[in-house]
């Protein structure tokens, strides 16, 4: 993973047009890498849901044809 290194900013004059970019960049990539893990999050929620329910399934089918086994 790359990292990206702001200068501080100087808060008691106003920033440059260099410095306001940067920042500008630095909220986009931030907005950016949060959006990713709430997506890959949700998936994984999906994703594990999703297993439970199969898990659930095959312990029903597995109790159904325990109850009636072949002749």
């Amino acid at each position: 993973m790359t990292t990206i290194t702001i200068p501080v900013l100087d808060v008691a004059g106003r920033p440059t047009r260099l410095e306001a970019a940067l920042l500008a960049a630095s909220a986009s990539v931030q907005r950016g890498v949060a959006a990713r893990m709430m997506r890959r999050a949700e998936r994984a929620l999906a994703r594990s849901a999703a297993d439970e329910y199969a898990e659930r399934t095959r312990a029903d089918v597995a109790a159904h044809l325990a109850r009636h086994p072949r002749a």
